[in-house]
């Protein structure tokens, strides 16, 4: 039956096929007899669907059912709901077979339907101390104008970006009601309540940041479409940004990265190769879990590349790499395709580098649980996380002189402003940089230095010079400039006179 509903559940959300009587494969015979719901629940069901899987829809729906069911049996309305109903209800999902994690998800789907009813229907039902908190809000509420504005940008935006969009709408509709306030009319005093409010959800400052240039976003869409009438650059403005944090990269000391470079190439694990991979490219942990399995590119004269898929930024690279690299790239799928042979799965060669042992591609989380196991004998005062192999790789490569715009390119920064937090926090390549520039400065206003006289001694005379050039004159050799030396001579004679007279008179 679960094989039965996983399949459903990808032909509804790949293949567009809709399944209106889903809700027969849940076991329940109650639930299957009884699915009536209020007009509250109905309304909040249909504001849901288009917001998500179908999957988390069933889910939604079911919960409400059961919910519906269990105030019936109880002859309770949902406004009553106590401590004693959620209690209640609880046992009631564990009566009905129900696992642990499934009543967790039922709940804070019903915390989600509960919030609904506080902020929009003005129903308001203590339920802070009984029902879990979501860490991602699975049920959001949207207006129409929230949903289309989500669609205009879902054409140009990355999946991941029109989710962020999602999660700050939903916190600008809160405030909305919460406020009593209409965006239609919305003016620069009830914006700088927003800031204020938004300060007091104690977020840290990306999130709020993140959230009022979202805000902004969709003003200036509701502008274009002639939604509202005023300009948005005149509520919210410059100024209202938080300043953005500037954190250092958090390379690994030298001596914590040697000791996980040598855990790393001792172990034969894929997922361990895989992260000594990163260590020796700077790829982020997703580039990695993302690599083909021909992934080593060579131009025309024969060096080797790394091809990296579209990553973070949504673009893909050449990374440099040496022969050692390439040996290892060459043993991590020597790996994988032993590890498909052993699974009896090898048909073709894989798509993917990291196959693990069960002859799957590896799990992304996998590799995070691997790198804790290589790091948890190692201490050290902050926190290891993957990602500061790939800060270590780039400040090992400015130590060694590399330039920040080759650093860029390796990285798959598109900003040089991204790359320049590394020459922060290499203090040994600035102070070189520093001393070397201020050689420089020193040799261009350099002062000549005034040589001091050399003391004449007194005993000098020139008359060996003058019997050294008489025998040159007299010399055959040098007929040719008798006459020139002649006139040396005459006047090296009277140098001499000049200065036995000086010297005579002292």
């Amino acid at each position: 039956m679960a094989f039965i509903r996983s399949y459903i559940c990808w032909l509804n959300d790949s293949q567009k096929i809709q399944f209106t009587d889903f809700e027969n494969l849940i076991r329940d015979a109650e639930f299957k007899r009884n699915r009536e719901l209020s007009p509250l629940a109905l309304e909040y069901l249909d504001l849901q669907r288009p917001l998500l899987r179908y999957t988390n829809f069933i889910s939604l729906r079911s919960t409400l059912i059961r919910m519906n069911i269990f105030l019936q049996k109880e002859v309770m309305d949902i406004s009553g709901l106590n401590q004693k109903g959620f209690v209640g209800f609880v046992n009631f999902l564990e009566a009905l077979g129900l696992g642990k994690s499934t009543i967790e998800v039922a709940l804070i789907y019903l915390r989600k339907y509960l919030e609904w009813l506080g902020d929009i229907k003005k129903i308001t039902i203590e339920f802070e101390k009984h029902l879990p908190k979501a860490r991602y809000s699975y049920i959001k509420f949207l207006s129409e104008d929230n949903k289309l504005f989500l669609k205009h940008i879902g054409t140009t935006l990355r999946p991941s970006t029109c989710s962020d969009y999602r999660g700050s709408l939903v916190w600008i509709n809160k405030f909305l009601v919460e406020k009593n306030i209409s965006i239609t009319n919305l003016n620069r005093s009830e914006v700088e309540i927003f800031l204020q409010w938004l300060q007091s959800k104690q977020f840290s400052i990306l999130h709020r940041r993140k959230i009022i240039i979202n805000f902004r976003a969709y003003l200036y869409w509701l502008n274009d479409h002639g939604s509202i009438s005023y300009d948005p650059s005149s509520i919210i403005k410059s100024n209202d940004f938080p300043k953005r944090p500037l954190h250092l990269p958090r390379h690994l000391p030298r001596e914590i990265d040697a000791a996980i470079i040598e855990k790393l190439e001792k172990s034969t694990d894929i997922h361990h190769k895989g992260l000594l991979l990163m260590r020796k490219t700077g790829l982020r942990i997703g580039e990695l879990h993302s690599l083909k399995f021909e992934c080593i590119r060579k131009d025309s004269a024969e060096h080797f590349y790394l091809k990296v898929e579209l990553g973070k930024l949504n673009s893909e690279r050449l990374v440099p790499i040496n022969e050692k690299i390439v040996a290892l790239i060459c043993e991590i799928q020597n790996i994988s395709i032993a590890n498909l042979k052993i699974k009896n799965k090898i048909t073709s060669v894989p798509e993917n580098l990291l196959i693990d042992s069960f002859g799957k591609h590896a799990n992304y989380t996998r590799l995070f649980v691997a790198f804790k196991e290589i790091t948890r004998d190692i201490s050290s005062a902050e926190k290891i996380v993957p990602h500061r192999l790939r800060h270590t790789y780039a400040t090992e490569l400015l130590s060694a002189g590399m330039s920040l715009t080759s650093i860029m390119h390796i990285l798959g920064h598109r900003a040089i402003g991204m790359t320049l937090r590394y020459a922060a926090v290499v203090p040994e390549t600035m102070r070189n940089e520093y001393l070397l520039a201020i050689e420089r400065i020193n040799q261009v206003y350099k002062i000549p230095k005034i040589q001091k006289p050399v003391p004449i001694d007194e005993d000098i005379n020139m008359k060996d010079f003058i019997l050294v050039l008489k025998k040159i004159q007299d010399n055959p050799k040098y007929n040719e400039n008798k006459s020139k030396l002649r006139l040396i001579l005459k006047r090296m004679h009277r140098l001499q006179s000049e200065i036995d007279s000086i010297f005579l008179k002292k």
